[in-house]
């Protein structure tokens, strides 16, 4: 690591990390070697993940990006006036980096489709390989004047990136990820015109600075440069340091999935791979789209029920403590498909000769909760390990800004020098602490 190297970047300097979820928007500030300096999470109020059936323009939780960011912001900056040295809080910032759930689909207004919206049968798309063109077809039917006066269409994290400095860009994670996206000939053959959807950058491409009225509503003194991340699913890898042959991770949200990157393609039952962020190196997942939110649900049932507000570690704790209660059944039977996934992809290492690491990371909610990692461990029979930002999209953004601004020589140089284990959860252990 060389923290004189890039423009004017300190010791001191740290990054405002941002990823865009589906309920809240969580930001932390993440030094150069990893400390996380303050978190925040600042949930949206309209919360519309599935307005209703006639999907009304007023689907526009979007537009809470903006100010959620700015609240994230006041929150984090907000003790660093009296650190030693500070100086100005914008040349404290490094710069600002946005990533975001996907394919969620934004117009140039702010009217969104986010990524779990079922699409309507009469919407349909001649791709076979994108998982956007389908999205934006359906938006296009679903929103026809927003689809004419509006210019171009984002993505989610994009949106956010354009109100924060006007920039307007396509996050490609690589190369190899344009059958997932899009090209010319897939955007004619869906009558899409060329100059609709913003051209691709990089993962950690620098998208201007944030404007006079932006920098404004975040508190700053001066512009800051503006950073474009990745989808979620790409972060949450690199912040957990899933980039070598042999990791797994565990991402937990409203979805889940357990990866394993690798040297080649696998295939197998219920096996999706992707490439991977590291030029060479690819992902095999499995995928349960319905595990956070059936979760989620059992807890807004229980809280109906009984007239008291859970956190999700007070449910958490509460179930593991009722095994035979439904919300015991439920955590014993999520713990129960992540262990079958973790067989499957076993299986597919062992017969492509790739060692797999002797844990799990993990990222999500549910890192947030000691007991919950236990039981998680117990029942896989494997090792979970913590990182230092639990949720580790955030730091992932940190190893592309990082990188970018040359303290690091490469994206995986970056996630071994900025993402780091704080815990691990052996199974019928307690937890041990490993820096």
């Amino acid at each position: 690591m060389n923290l004189s190297a890039g423009a004017a970047v300190s010791a001191a300097a740290a990054v405002l990390c941002a990823d865009i979820g589906t309920s809240s928007l969580k930001a932390a500030l993440v030094t150069a070697d990893g400390r996380i300096l303050s978190f925040s999470q600042q949930y949206f109020s309209s919360q519309d993940s599935a307005p209703n059936s006639a999907h009304s323009a007023a689907c526009g939780i979007a537009r809470e990006w903006l100010p959620a960011l700015c609240r994230a912001a006041a929150e984090c900056l907000s003790g660093l006036h009296e650190q030693p040295g500070s100086g100005s809080l914008g040349k404290l910032l490094a710069g600002i980096c946005i990533s975001g759930n996907g394919p969620t689909i934004v117009g140039g207004d702010g009217t969104t489709f986010l990524w779990n919206e079922p699409l309507p049968p009469d919407a349909a798309s001649c791709s076979a390989t994108s998982l956007f063109l389908p999205r934006i077809c359906a938006f296009r039917k679903l929103f026809p004047d927003v689809w004419t006066r509006c210019g171009r269409i984002f993505s989610g994290p994009e949106y956010l990136i354009r109100c924060l400095s006007g920039a307007e860009v396509t996050i490609l994670p690589d190369e190899r990820y344009i059958p997932a996206y899009w090209n010319a000939d897939a955007l004619a053959a869906d009558l899409i015109p060329d100059d609709k959807l913003p051209a691709f950058v990089a993962p950690g491409t620098p998208a201007g600075v944030t404007t006079p009225q932006v920098t404004q509503m975040l508190g700053l003194e001066e512009p800051v440069p503006v950073f474009c991340g990745a989808p979620d699913f790409i972060v949450a890898l690199t912040g957990t340091g899933t980039l070598r042959p042999g990791a797994v991770c565990d991402c937990a949200g409203s979805s889940e999935g357990l990866n394993l990157c690798t040297d080649r393609p696998l295939t197998g039952p219920r096996i999706r791979t992707l490439p991977s962020v590291v030029p060479g190196l690819w992902n095999a997942g499995v995928l349960f789209t319905s595990s956070g939110r059936l979760f989620s649900a059992y807890k807004e049932r229980l809280q109906q029920q009984t007239g008291t507000a859970l956190s999700f570690r007070q449910l958490a704790v509460r179930c593991i403590r009722e095994p035979e209660s439904e919300g015991g059944r439920i955590l014993r039977k999520l713990a129960e498909e992540i262990k079958e996934a973790f067989a499957v992809l076993q299986e597919a290492a062992e017969k492509a000769g790739i060692t797999v690491e002797p844990y799990i990371a993990i990222t999500g909610g549910q890192a947030k909760t000691d007991e919950w990692m236990q039981f998680k461990a117990d029942t896989v029979g494997y090792p979970f390990a913590v990182m230092n930002c639990a949720d580790a999209e955030l730091t992932g953004n940190a190893v592309f800004v990082w990188q970018k601004l040359g303290v690091y020589g490469s994206v995986a140089d970056a996630a071994a020098g900025i993402v780091k284990k704080s815990k691990i959860f052996y199974p019928n252990c307690d937890s041990l602490s490993n820096s």
